[in-house]
């Protein structure tokens, strides 16, 4: 397993008509959002005004899930539900037609060009270790630090930093938080 660990210099954020978005991550490294030229891109936003309309992007696999707030999200002719922090992963692809209300601070994973993959949190509030069901194709975890501090297979890791796990092949993760103290895990599961 080849590691790799980011932090907020290592990111982009941008503007949007709702508030801001900070790429924290696009395979492959070459890519680019805006071309629409990705496999995966994991971001996370804040959306600072009651009612906003996602951006439709045909052909890709969206994950959402709320880091602060609480949100009603409308999949216009498909369905509606209230998201509530960490409790709830919303899959959907990205050309429906979305709206959003609530001012909320949220989570995505995006995959397309046949990359697929998995999101959940997790909360660690001592020693854990991960295994992650095997997924056919490349393999990579990218595990990013909602809250808290610890280590993560020996490498240090603060809030809002993230790792990157190249080449996962069934490897247990060990998690071992800061002493006396939880650690919050956004954690995606990767097939290239």
């Amino acid at each position: 397993m080849k590691m790799t660990i980011k932090n907020s210099t290592d990111y982009k954020t941008t503007e949007w008509s709702g508030g801001k978005t900070t790429e924290l991550f696009i395979y492959p490294p070459d890519g680019d959002y805006a071309a629409r030229r990705f496999d995966v891109r994991i971001s996370s936003a804040t959306v600072e005004v009651e009612h906003s309309v996602f951006t439709s992007l045909p052909g890709v696999q969206r994950k959402l899930m709320l880091l602060e707030g609480e949100m009603k999200l409308v999949h216009k002719g498909h369905r509606e539900r209230v998201m509530r922090p960490f409790a709830d992963v919303d899959a959907f692809p990205g050309e429906w037609e979305t709206e959003s209300y609530g001012k909320v601070r949220d989570f995505n994973l995006m995959t397309c060009n046949g990359a697929k993959g998995r999101l959940s949190c997790v909360e660690a509030e001592g020693d854990t270790d991960l295994l992650m069901p095997e997924m056919l194709g490349k393999e990579m975890i990218v595990l990013y630090v909602i809250a808290g501090s610890g280590k993560v297979n020996d490498h240090e890791l603060g809030e809002t930093e993230l790792m990157v796990i190249e080449d996962y092949s069934g490897e247990t993760i060990a998690v071992r938080p800061a002493a006396g103290k939880q650690m919050k895990l956004a954690v995606s599961h990767l097939a290239l």
